[in-house]
């Protein structure tokens, strides 16, 4: 497991940090790095888009940092049937 997504993952396990940013990791949501998620309770913020609006004194297009790699999740039940 040497990817982007298990170093961002293993970084927050390290820091405790509440928030994780897994946009731009190009993940396809059957990665084995993410059912590690599974198991902490620090996480208060999980991002798995690679963009997203926010709105404060209007809407605002924002993207990650990261930007390597577009994610595309897949529904796991129809790729393991």
């Amino acid at each position: 497991m040497d990817s982007l997504a298990f170093s961002l993952i293993k970084k927050n396990l390290e820091t405790k940090d509440p928030h994780l940013d897994l946009g731009g990791c190009g993940l396809t949501g059957i990665e084995k790095e993410l059912e590690l998620l599974g198991h902490w309770d620090h996480l208060e913020t999980l991002i798995i888009s690679d963009m997203w609006h926010e709105h404060d004194a209007g809407w605002i297009f924002n993207s990650n940092d990261l930007d390597e790699v577009r994610n595309y999740l897949e529904d796991k039940e129809k790729m393991t049937s």
